[in-house]
């Protein structure tokens, strides 16, 4: 058997046991939990320093939740695809490579 090195979707990063762990326990969440956004959003700037996420990284979030049409998290269908270039404008003109690190932060996060 060969060894298989994993990498995320963001940047060819190595895809760490955290990462997986991580995923796992999303979906172990009770199918009838369901959060509000943008008070999740705001939970996360509070404790932004506990998490360890930058400044910027919550402009990255915030521009990633405007994308997401519903209002109500459920867990399905959480998945929106932006380009890049619409994801910058709404990070407030925020440049790629400035942006894919702040992705990265988020995914570490």
């Amino acid at each position: 058997m060969e060894p298989r090195l994993s990498t995320t979707p963001f940047g060819r990063r190595s895809l760490t046991l955290a990462h997986v762990a991580s995923q796992a326990s999303a979906k172990t969440r009770p199918p009838e939990k369901a959060v509000h956004k943008w008070n999740i959003f705001r939970a996360i700037c509070t404790a932004k320093n506990a998490l360890g996420v930058p400044e910027r990284a919550l402009a990255v979030l915030d521009a990633l939740l405007s994308f997401h049409p519903e209002t109500v998290l459920t867990g399905e269908g959480l998945i929106v695809f932006p380009s890049n270039h619409q994801l910058g404008l709404r990070a407030h003109g925020m440049p790629m490579a400035t942006l894919r690190r702040h992705l990265a932060a988020l995914v570490d996060a």
